[in-house]
């Protein structure tokens, strides 16, 4: 009754359990300022829930642009930047075309692409995780890639590429380049500015990860006017709910203090970086986000003598992607690495 590429979906599978010490997901580890908490209690209260939320998101949107000093027309919401990616696929990619996903990177990519029944050029990275930009644009240009789509910085590897390589790639293809920017607030190089001016690329961003708003599910896609008409075109009338549009507008508004913060995390996952150095058979790749990502054949027992010790991070096939917690969370972490490490002794 169902094709092959139906019955073989498989669903996304984050970390489940009950951990004291959450750094698998890569969330901020503090909660919203009391006051930006406060302020949104007091407008949902205030919420007409009869009535469908703005279909264009605009005052969000508006308040988006005007934070990072773009055009409004050049910006649209999402309900995560997860909605963003599918409906780039769906709108931009031809019937059975082709998208270029590098490996490793963000997981559902792939899941996105294999459900809409689009080809994959799998593109590998070096073996130290780094992207050599002609290889990826061959690759894209043999293929037909109608898309290109990556994470910089990258989410597993927290590695990244420039902006002259980012904006090098788009100008060797003619594929339409996503450049997913979840993590870009713990690093710099963001080519937001070049995409408000380009006819193929889109810059994503997200509320989740810097601002302490991942409960809130806000995503948003930047591109040249043309594009994001197109996008708003092929959306949902109502894809954002107004409880999330009036948090995002909150949020928002409260940016500056969460920058601040942010910067503190980016600080803090360096020095977690330059602790896990320490530790015997841990290669620890320098961090460009509020995560640090290390390699070993030793994934799986680290992994779970951390869960028998109630701290949870993120395994992969021969490496650990740690998101940097507070500060209590990250010396329990260390505490329980040096425990696993005498161990051996």
């Amino acid at each position: 009754m169902f094709s092959d590429r139906i019955k073989n979906l498989r669903a996304y599978q984050p970390v489940t359990g009950s951990y004291s010490v959450r750094l698998d997901a890569n969330e901020s580890g503090y909660n919203l300022p009391a006051k930006a908490v406060a302020r949104i209690a007091e407008r949902v209260a205030m919420l007409d829930y009869n009535r469908y939320p703005d279909p264009y998101a605009e005052k969000l949107c508006a308040a988006f642009a005007g934070a990072h000093g773009l055009p409004g027309e050049c910006v649209v919401a999402g309900n995560g930047s997860d909605e963003l990616i599918s409906l780039i696929f769906q709108t931009f990619a031809e019937r059975r075309g082709t998208v270029l996903i590098p490996a490793p990177d963000f997981s559902m990519y792939r899941q996105y692409a294999e459900f809409l029944g689009l080809r994959i050029a799998d593109y590998r990275k070096n073996p130290d995780f780094s992207v050599s930009v002609p290889r990826m644009a061959a690759l894209a240009n043999a293929s037909g890639a109608d898309i290109i789509v990556f994470s910089n910085p990258c989410n597993p590897t927290s590695l990244k590429l420039t902006e002259d390589e980012v904006m090098e790639l788009y100008r060797s293809v003619r594929s339409l380049v996503v450049v997913d920017e979840a993590y870009m607030e713990f690093s710099d190089g963001s080519v937001m500015a070049e995409a408000v001016k380009s006819d193929r690329l889109f810059v994503l961003r997200t509320l989740s990860k810097a601002y302490s708003g991942a409960a809130v599910r806000l995503g948003f896609a930047v591109g040249s006017a043309e594009l994001i008409r197109i996008l708003k075109a092929a959306k949902s009338p109502y894809n954002v709910s107004s409880l999330d549009q009036i948090a995002g507008e909150v949020i928002l508004e409260n940016r500056e203090l969460l920058l601040k913060r942010a910067a503190e995390i980016r600080a803090a996952a360096k020095e977690l970086e330059l602790t896990l150095r320490r530790f015997p058979s841990l290669k620890v790749m320098r961090t460009n986000a509020n995560f640090v990502t290390a390699v070993t054949d030793d994934y799986e027992k680290i992994d779970k003598f951390l869960k028998s010790r109630g701290i949870c991070v993120r395994a992969f096939r021969n490496f650990l992607r740690i998101t940097s917690g507070t500060a209590e969370e990250n010396a329990a972490l260390i505490g329980a690495l040096e425990e696993f490490y005498n161990a051996d002794k």
